[in-house]
């Protein structure tokens, strides 16, 4: 039986959501849209590191024009991870993984057991995001619909000040603000 919140929370029943979130879940498939511009992420950068001098520019390094990259993810905790995005597949099921790309072809673990791999991160930060809340403030900004479920829509800025933490470099390095829609039906702890 669910557990509907009966309205939308405020912060701080927000922040209690996030942090029992990874003891309720049982399957995530996830379609990540990283939009990035790669412009205005240069002078974030520079207005963090440099006081707001030096470079504004890519200089020719990467894209010059903003780009989406979409990958879709699926987990099954604690093991089952399968990662596809434009231009490579990753499988993992326990300790065994296989990984297809254009550019370093077909690998697997299957004759090195002891070799790992890196899969579906950023979605396992957003699965148990409970270490990452005391370096944000979060705010509730209404209610939104994701997937036919109620979500909450809420807005998480830095505790300190510019978000050149390492810590939150998986939310997007240097962004001044994020948008969060976080599921507000959940599962009794």
């Amino acid at each position: 039986m669910e557990d509907r919140l009966a309205s939308t929370p405020d912060s701080t029943q927000l922040s209690e959501l996030m942090r029992g979130a990874a003891e309720r879940v049982s399957t995530v498939f996830a379609e990540l849209r990283e939009w990035s511009h790669p412009g205005r992420a240069m002078e974030a950068w520079a207005r963090q590191t440099l006081g707001g001098a030096g470079a504004t520019s890519l200089g020719g390094v990467g894209p010059a024009e903003p780009y989406e990259v979409v990958t879709k993810c699926w987990i099954e905790p604690p093991d089952r991870f399968r990662e596809e995005g434009p231009d490579h597949i990753i499988v993992q099921a326990g300790d065994r993984w296989y990984a297809k790309h254009p550019a370093l072809g077909v690998e697997t673990n299957e004759d090195d057991p002891d070799r790992t791999i890196t899969i579906a991160d950023t979605l396992r930060h957003w699965i148990d995001p409970a270490p990452v809340l005391p370096l944000l403030r979060l705010s509730v900004d209404g209610e939104s619909s994701v997937a036919g479920r109620r979500a909450i829509r809420a807005r998480a800025v830095p505790a300190d000040g510019p978000g050149d933490d390492p810590e939150l470099g998986w939310l997007g390095y240097c962004a001044d603000e994020w948008e969060l829609l976080v599921d507000a039906e959940r599962q009794p702890a």
